[in-house]
């Protein structure tokens, strides 16, 4: 009786397990070669989380949780927060407005954008944005020219295995 039930265990499991990876995929796979389809969708659903802007560079409050949109209250329309890239990689920051958007590196060193987003196709909710090739390290983003607050969403290009 064991062995009839360790054969049946052998044959049902890996079929199991096969079925529960096809039916547990996130709600993204769709869409995987497309970062503004996540973009816009974390802008429009979220998840958020409300952050003040700092005055200063030093100080700033981090906005580098993965697939989140964060709601920066600015001061006078300027403020920095950090962003945290833990690994070498493309890395998008899609806003709701249009704000200039300045990044430098842990020296203070400006970072140039790779890309310059204007809007993304069938999404209102993102107005603008950029891209930035970037290493491993903690990088300032310094906003600049917008209102009492901002919405960001930053993450990574290739990352887009989440659960939400």
């Amino acid at each position: 009786m064991i062995r009839k039930y360790e054969t049946t265990m052998n044959i049902l499991l890996p079929l199991l397990l096969a079925a529960v990876a096809v039916n547990c995929g996130d709600e993204h796979d769709d869409h995987e070669a497309d970062p503004a389809v996540d973009g816009c969708e974390h802008m429009i659903e979220g998840p958020s989380e409300t952050v003040v802007a700092s005055g200063t560079a030093e100080g700033a409050p981090s906005v580098s949780a993965p697939h989140r949109r964060y709601d920066i209250a600015l001061t006078n329309g300027a403020g920095f927060v950090s962003f945290e890239a833990d690994e070498e990689a493309e890395f998008y920051f899609f806003l709701n407005g249009a704000i200039d958007l300045a990044m430098s590196d842990a020296d203070d060193q400006p970072i140039v954008a790779e890309e310059e987003l204007t809007s993304v196709d069938d999404c209102s909710e993102v107005a603008a944005g950029a891209v930035y090739d970037l290493e491993a390290g903690t990088y300032t983003l310094h906003f600049t020219g917008g209102g009492n607050e901002i919405q960001l969403v930053p993450f990574e290009a290739t990352e887009h295995d989440h659960d939400h």
